[in-house]
């Protein structure tokens, strides 16, 4: 009984912070500012793609940085380690005495998975976080040889 009160406990905080996904109500403008900032950029990946182990390095500091700002409630810090800021900024800014809740739960998640570097010279991952009996899975992307977050 107490196993499934607290894992009825979890799902409800992690719906609060979930977003759904709505093709209609994509942002594209946002999405497009986002890029615009990394065009002028000149990036290449690495030949040699860096490895799941080089990359949990890279993805471990961001992941702090969000952390630390979700603990001090400071969603310009937050937001822009995201690559839905307009999205996020709202979410963060109407749920901000929630948010040391969820940098809380985010200090146990690892990278899982990286995929190769695609066309746009982009590369996303898989965080995984436990709470309770519950995995979690969190999307990130990496553009412009920086991780960013993007299923939280």
């Amino acid at each position: 009984m107490l196993r499934i009160i607290f894992i009825s406990s979890v799902l409800i905080f992690f719906s609060i912070f979930r977003l759904p996904f709505e093709p209609e109500r994509f942002d594209y403008d946002d999405f497009s500012d986002f890029c615009a900032m990394f065009r002028a950029a000149a990036y290449q990946p690495p030949k040699f793609p860096e490895s799941i182990a080089e990359e949990q390095v890279a993805v471990q500091a961001r992941l702090d940085a969000l952390v630390q700002a979700l603990m001090n409630e400071d969603v310009d810090a937050a937001v822009e380690l995201c690559s839905k800021r307009k999205l996020y900024r709202k979410v963060f800014s109407s749920n901000r005495e929630k948010l040391p809740e969820l940098g809380a739960v985010l200090k146990k998640a690892r990278l899982t998975s990286v995929s190769p570097y695609g066309s746009t010279k982009s590369r996303i991952g898989e965080l995984s976080v436990d709470v309770g009996s519950c995995t979690f899975a969190i999307g990130v992307a990496k553009y412009y040889g920086l991780w960013f977050f993007e299923g939280l």
